[in-house]
């Protein structure tokens, strides 16, 4: 997995999807025309532009062999521009965009253990990740956990169990933290339930709120895991 890093550039797209994953998250749909030749690394992200003079950062949350085409995963959940650029775009819409960017990948040489702790939207780059790994085929044991605030909030479960059956080893964990009468699995926050099996043969992989991702580093560096075993992304929070 010798990572080179795509140039970003400003491309044109147009939306072929849109797809309300629940009441508060969207998962968009675009093919990027122009100029011909895109592509990325699983775990990149591309700069939307949303006004004029704004762009919104979203993660790609599709297999990187279907470049052209990718999907972003937002939270439409508030009136930031981002939000309502999106909530009102729809299939045929032409789009502009920056990417990709960022080097949130994954490593070249991998562990024995893979440990990705995720909340929320943080699953998006996670998931191409995955689809990565599914060709590549590694012999290491991945566990993901999975937070959300609300068992409305939650999304791509559908995805998650199917990685159950493509991997010699893969095991999930979704946590709620202020789930409904109806919720039947894990109560309470990631860091209430993650376990590193090993200090050095394991790899971590955070993405999410970033007060999450911080925490998660101070919790791992405590227990001795060396940073260059910690690979992470933290996403920005805008109300704009």
């Amino acid at each position: 997995m010798t990572n080179i890093f795509p140039k970003p550039l400003l491309y044109s797209g147009t939306v072929i999807g849109k797809t309300y994953l629940n009441a508060k998250t969207v998962k968009l749909e675009i093919k990027v025309e122009n100029p011909a030749g895109f592509s990325f690394i699983a775990g990149q992200f591309i700069n939307l532009k949303v006004s004029q003079y704004a762009f919104r950062s979203y993660s790609i949350a599709s297999f990187t062999g279907l470049a052209p085409v990718i999907s972003i995963i937002l939270t439409v959940a508030h009136d930031g521009l981002g939000s309502n650029y999106v909530k009102l775009l729809k299939t045929g819409d032409s789009v502009d965009l920056i990417g990709p960017s960022g080097r949130f990948v994954l490593p070249e040489h991998l562990e024995k253990n893979l440990l990705f702790l995720i909340t929320g939207t943080g699953l998006a780059p996670i998931i191409p990740m995955l689809y990565e790994l599914m060709q590549a085929r590694p012999d290491s044991e991945i566990e993901l956990y999975l937070g959300f605030k609300n068992d409305e909030d939650v999304f791509e479960e559908d995805f998650l169990k199917t990685c159950i059956n493509k991997f010699k080893s893969f095991k999930y964990y979704m946590c709620v933290s202020r789930p409904s009468p109806k919720w039947t699995g894990l109560t309470g926050r990631i860091t209430d339930f993650y376990k590193v099996k090993g200090m050095n043969n394991t790899q971590s992989f955070i993405c999410g709120n970033p007060d999450m991702v911080s925490d998660m580093l101070n919790r791992l560096k405590l227990l001795g895991v060396a940073e260059n075993k910690i690979f992470y992304e933290k996403f920005v929070v805008s109300s704009s």
